[in-house]
């Protein structure tokens, strides 16, 4: 994987919190009290590269660094104001963030389990290791649906 460059870093910052602005902070507040899946939206999403974003770029993904995971993560927390003015404990970007790595290690930890890719007797290390690499990807993923949702 290549490292981008802050100017490509720059452009996904802006792509994102443009896209944030114009398509999710408008509507987010209505579709979520209607539990409104936002599906039309995952087609941009896809565009901007937030989607697929540990998968290999020759696998149709987009590969960002972890400095390109982290604009993503940031993206959130960009309209956090609006956010903070909704009622429920998962509102705030830290607390959605928070409970979402929990749930994705916590299934990841168990499909390797299940899988037999770790056992019970495994050091502790290896089994969290291979839980974050599993989970990361995943929370990622989180945070790009919270985007939307």
């Amino acid at each position: 994987m290549e490292t981008a460059t802050d100017a490509e870093h720059d452009a996904l910052r802006h792509a994102i919190g443009r896209f944030v602005d114009r398509e999710v902070i408008p509507v987010v507040a209505d579709r979520e009290r209607e539990g409104d899946y936002p599906s039309d939206l995952l087609p941009a999403l896809g565009a901007l590269g937030v989607l697929g974003m540990s998968i290999p770029a020759d696998h149709g993904g987009s590969e960002l660094d972890l400095v390109g995971y982290a604009i993503v993560f940031e993206a959130e927390f960009l309209g956090i104001g609006k956010r903070r003015a909704q009622i429920g404990p998962f509102q705030r970007p830290s607390a959605e963030t928070t409970l979402s790595y929990c749930v994705a290690l916590l299934v990841s930890a168990g499909i390797l389990f299940l899988l037999g890719r770790v056992e019970l007797g495994d050091p502790i290390r290896d089994i969290v290791a291979q839980t974050i690499v599993l989970g990361l990807p995943a929370t990622v993923g989180g945070a790009a649906g919270r985007l939307v949702a």
